[in-house]
C-alpha cells in the first residue's frame, strides 16, 4: 500500500483519507496551518470519492479545517467548516460522545474570537455539561472545558474581540486547554480520546 520515495519518506496513495487526515492533524500540531488545510481538503476529497462525504473522517477533516481557518482568522470559512462538522458529528454519534464535546468547544472558541461571547458561552456550557455528565467533575476533559469557559467569560466581561494567548494552565489541576490556543496546541487526553473514535 505504501511505497518509499527517493527522499526516504513514506508515500501514500492519493485516495487514502485516513492518511491525509493524520497529516492534517500532524501539520496542525506543528502550527503549519496552510499545509494542514491542504491535507484536510485532500482527506475530504478522498471521503467524497469513496462515497463517505458524511462519514466520521469527513466530519473530523471539516473540524480540522475549521480549526486551521480559525487560527488563520478566516472566520467565515471556519464557521462554515465547524458548523457543518458539528452537525455531521451529532448525526454520527450519541450526544455525549467526545467528538460532540470537541465540536461544541471548537465552535465556542470561534465565537469568542469573533467577539460573540454570549453564543460562545452557551456552546461552552453545553460542552462542559456533557463532559461532566459523562466523565465527572474532576476529569481532565472537564478541567480543560472549564478553563475555556472561564476564558470566554473573562473576554466577554473585558469586551476583547481577539484573544491574547490563552494557553495558561488551569490553576486547579495543572491541565491546560486541549484546543483553546493555537500557539499551545497539544493533543492532550481530550484529543487522544476523540481521535480514537475516528
Amino acid at each position: 500500500m505504501s511505497s518509499s520515495s527517493s527522499d526516504g519518506e513514506t508515500a501514500r496513495p492519493p485516495d487514502d483519507a485516513r492518511w491525509w487526515l493524520e497529516q492534517a492533524v500532524l501539520l496542525r500540531k506543528q502550527q503549519k496551518y496552510l499545509e494542514a488545510l491542504d491535507a484536510g481538503e485532500k482527506a475530504l476529497e478522498c471521503c467524497r470519492a469513496i462515497g463517505r462525504a458524511k462519514g466520521k473522517r469527513a466530519a473530523q477533516a471539516l473540524s480540522e479545517n475549521g480549526y486551521a481557518y480559525r487560527v488563520l482568522k478566516n472566520f467565515s470559512e471556519a464557521e462554515a467548516a465547524l458548523t457543518r462538522a458539528l452537525e455531521m458529528t451529532r448525526e454520527l454519534y450519541p450526544g455525549d460522545h467526545p467528538a460532540v464535546m470537541e465540536g461544541l468547544d471548537r465552535l465556542a472558541l470561534l465565537r469568542k474570537d469573533q467577539g460573540r461571547y454570549d453564543e460562545a458561552e452557551v456552546l461552552s456550557v453545553s460542552a462542559l455539561d456533557l463532559c461532566v455528565k459523562k466523565f465527572g467533575e474532576d476529569h481532565e476533559f472537564s478541567g480543560q472545558l472549564k478553563h475555556n469557559l472561564a476564558v470566554i467569560r473573562e473576554r466577554g466581561r473585558a469586551g476583547m474581540a481577539m484573544p491574547a494567548d490563552i494557553s495558561q494552565p488551569v490553576p486547579s489541576n495543572g491541565h491546560g486547554p486541549a484546543s483553546a490556543s493555537p500557539r499551545s496546541e497539544k493533543k492532550g487526553m481530550f484529543g487522544q480520546i476523540v481521535s480514537r473514535f475516528f
